[in-house]
């Protein structure tokens, strides 16, 4: 008569040097794969630390272009009187310098306005510049 086949395969079993059979993980197993998710921890932490820097300074930057936006509107509208004009102005807790100046263009029918504005950010100084044509002689751009 034949015996019964088992179902299950035979595995070998670790044994310790006493002979008894142990399961487990080895002491270099866990210090390798320790090793292993404290690379991978530092590197995800690095990842989330510099995508939010990097949110933050487009946010700033973003303002920057609104307010030198704005400016360069109220220039147009004849709010100020006489070119070259500056101010400060403070959004998202920094202050933000800006000026606009009437600059010469590559024709002579159009002028060219420039409002700068600048700002301090991560111990650097950071600035944008937008720009807007208007008609020669009218720095205000109201004519037509």
């Amino acid at each position: 008569m034949q015996k019964p086949k088992s179902s299950q395969p035979i595995t070998p079993r670790r044994t310790s040097r006493a002979g008894n059979a142990t399961g487990g993980f080895t002491l270099l197993e866990v210090i390798a794969s320790t090793g292993i998710l404290a690379v991978a921890l530092v590197v995800v932490l690095n990842s989330i630390s510099l995508s939010i820097r990097q949110a933050s300074s487009t946010r700033r930057t973003a303002a920057a272009y609104e307010l030198a936006a704005e400016k360069l509107h109220r220039t147009c509208a004849g709010e100020f009187l006489s070119l070259p004009v500056s101010g400060q102005n403070s959004s998202q807790g920094l202050p933000y310098r800006w000026r606009v100046e009437k600059q010469a263009a590559d024709t002579e029918a159009l002028d060219l306005l420039c409002c700068e504005v600048t700002w301090h950010s991560g111990g650097a100084s950071r600035s944008i510049r937008l720009y807007r044509r208007v008609l020669a002689g009218d720095p205000w751009g109201t004519d037509g």
